[in-house]
Order: C-alpha cells, then sequence, then structure tokens
C-alpha cells in the first residue's frame, strides 16, 4: 500500500488515510447540514431562493455575453 500511494512511511500511509476519513465526515455533515436547511425553508424562503437564483443566473449570462 505504501508503495501504490507513494507513501515514504507507514506513518505517512495512515496520516493521509485519517485525513481522508476527517475530510469525508467534513463532506458527509457538510451535506446533511445543507439538507437540513433547505428541507427547512417555508414555501416563501424557497421562492426568494429561486429569485436570487434566477437573479444570478442572468447576471452571469450577461456576463458572458459582453
Amino acid at each position: 500500500m505504501r508503495a501504490k500511494n507513494s507513501a515514504g512511511s507507514t506513518s505517512a500511509l495512515l496520516d493521509g488515510i485519517l485525513q481522508s476519513i476527517r475530510t469525508e465526515g467534513k463532506r458527509s455533515a457538510i451535506e446533511r447540514e445543507l439538507t437540513q436547511t433547505y428541507e427547512s425553508l417555508t414555501d416563501a424562503e424557497i421562492a426568494e431562493e429561486r429569485h436570487w437564483g434566477e437573479f444570478a443566473r442572468r447576471g452571469f449570462l450577461a456576463e458572458e455575453l459582453s
């Protein structure tokens, strides 16, 4: 595994594995928080989010055309 992952030592390999686990854990936590946030929005908040999304999309399109 060390050679396959270009790890200089077993410690470096284990550190890399632990870092990957931490990163995935953080990513999963962020995804859960985003899901909870969006699931808790009211209809009015959803409409506002759509409005801002459309506003941003139009701005990006205008920027690309200029």
